[in-house]
């Protein structure tokens, strides 16, 4: 498994969803800092084979298996009731070992997930058949989160969850921030530290929150931030003097945002030096975690644009 994910994790990538791949590691690492707390609950599968998964721990419990009733206008979960009605009554979701508080140490969980291609199509194919029973019993974006731990636990599945995978709160618990607090402050925004080898970094950096600098952005006195939701659009907009072969953007209605883009049409990025003072200290490691996480998520949505440059925009 070690070998493996070097392999396939020894790539500094963007992306262009929400989340960008840092660095590789060893799924075989021992260490509290990778499995701790509730993570260390399910045992590791080495190596890898059918029917096992790895995913990042979240926060979401085990509502689905929830006694309680519906609230707001919503149905009530009652899974055993629901494979019933497809007549699928022995389904492993429906196991008679699982309850809430169960739950909770297996499907607790979030991207990324680790399995292998050979169950990702019935995994697939299940998460999105139970799509339309989840977004009924839970109104917004977790809803896609319980379809997809219901499908796997559809499917016999109960997988080895870990904390260091991923990071995206800096206030959450249980996620890979161990790795960036033990980092010196005074390299919190250094590109290079994705090449050393000295400090370890979580897998992925899931930016579906918030991060701010503690410098103030070059284009006025506000606080430097970076939201994805924030981003703005012209940042995949072809240069003059070329034509984007995926056909005319529609020009959207402007919108007051906080994130401006350079000239050249990226996101200005910071300096690899910051004052290490800023982020020592009272909320020093709050602000070394925003720190760090703003200049990864701004360093690499800068890349995936250029790659949709080069991909997309051709010279007139």
């Amino acid at each position: 498994m070690s070998r493996w994910s070097r392999r396939a994790y020894d790539r500094r990538v963007g992306g262009a969803g929400s989340a960008v791949t840092l660095r590789h590691d060893s799924f075989d690492a021992d260490d509290a800092t990778f499995a701790s707390g509730a993570a260390k609950k399910t045992p590791m599968p080495r190596p890898l084979r059918p029917g096992t998964m790895i995913a990042q721990r979240y926060g979401i419990g085990g509502k689905p298996w929830t006694s309680a009733p519906g609230r707001n206008g919503q149905l009530a979960w009652k899974l055993r009731d629901y494979f019933t009605s497809i007549g699928r009554p022995d389904s492993p979701a429906n196991a008679p070992d699982l309850n809430e508080r169960s739950a909770d140490a297996f499907y607790s969980i979030g991207a990324p997930y680790v399995a292998l291609a050979s169950d990702w199509l019935p995994i697939a194919t299940n998460w999105t058949g139970l799509m339309p029973m989840a977004v009924a019993r839970n109104f917004g974006n977790l809803a896609e989160m319980y379809a997809m731990v219901i499908a796997v636990a559809d499917l016999g599945i109960r997988p080895a969850t870990v904390d260091s995978l991923m990071v995206s709160n800096v206030g959450a618990g249980g996620e890979g921030w161990p790795f960036v607090d033990r980092l010196p402050p005074e390299r919190a925004c250094d590109p290079t530290l994705l090449d050393d080898e000295a400090h370890r970094l979580p897998f992925f950096l899931h930016y579906c929150q918030r991060y701010e600098h503690v410098e103030k952005p070059p284009y006025d006195e506000s606080n430097w931030i970076y939201s994805k939701y924030q981003v703005p659009d012209e940042i995949l907009h072809c240069p003059a003097g070329t034509h984007d072969l995926e056909g005319e953007r529609p020009k959207k209605k402007a919108a007051r945002q906080r994130m401006r883009l350079d000239a050249d049409g990226f996101l200005p990025e910071p300096s690899a030096t910051v004052d290490a003072a800023a982020l020592t200290g009272t909320s020093g490691r709050a602000r070394l975690r925003h720190v760090w996480a703003f200049c990864a998520a701004t360093r690499r949505t800068n890349l995936a644009a250029r790659d949709y440059r080069r991909w997309f925009c051709a010279k007139n």
